[in-house]
């Protein structure tokens, strides 16, 4: 009977020894994979206001954006739940000023533990198309002061595009824009 036990212990046992393998190698590989440092997911959203409203000519406008990034989760940074970024700033430009490339610089101030705290300020580069009626914009940069900097960035956010196609053709005009969208900072290291 002694052999008939070992027999059946030994396949156990070998088992057990690939499957540890397997783990010490899954784990090595994911000791060097990119981490997740913030992910934000709907309702996400930025709401942008200009005065006056942006139409084919273009013209001085104020331009007043408030978003509020959340719910996000941090796999570094225990408690953080949401992030905020306003501005105002005076530009020159008219509606078809939306459709263009842009790189901007910007400061999001996160909350962790229900209070606002550490702030990222990130460089990126903006691309807003148009596809099947829907305004998209993407920013891809990185991190280049403040917590998670050195960090790659990708911002998406998506918005009915009836008034930026209205105003290009020179039938209305933009007072405000509001999209939806997520944020994810990744650690490269």
């Amino acid at each position: 009977m002694a052999s008939m036990f070992t027999r059946r212990l030994v396949p156990a046992v070998l088992l057990t020894g690939a499957m540890t393998a397997t783990l010490i190698a899954a784990l090595q590989t994911a000791a060097h994979a990119d981490v997740l440092d913030v992910s934000c997911i709907p309702p996400s959203s930025t709401t942008t206001t200009y005065e006056p409203p942006l139409t084919t000519t273009a013209q001085q406008v104020t331009v007043s954006s408030n978003t509020e990034f959340g719910p996000c989760v941090s796999a570094t940074v225990a408690g953080l739940t949401a992030g905020r970024r306003t501005a105002v700033s005076v530009r020159t430009m008219s509606c078809a000023d939306l459709l263009t490339s842009s790189t901007v610089q910007y400061d999001v101030t996160w909350i962790i533990d229900g209070v606002e705290g550490a702030s990222s300020t990130l460089l990126v580069n903006t691309v807003t198309t148009i596809v099947g009626g829907v305004a998209q914009q993407t920013q891809t940069g990185t991190v280049v002061d403040g917590l998670f900097e050195g960090d790659s960035v990708l911002r998406t956010s998506q918005a009915p595009a009836t008034q930026i196609a209205l105003c290009t053709a020179g039938l209305g005009q933009v007072s405000s824009f509001y999209t939806v969208g997520t944020l994810t900072i990744t650690s490269l290291t």
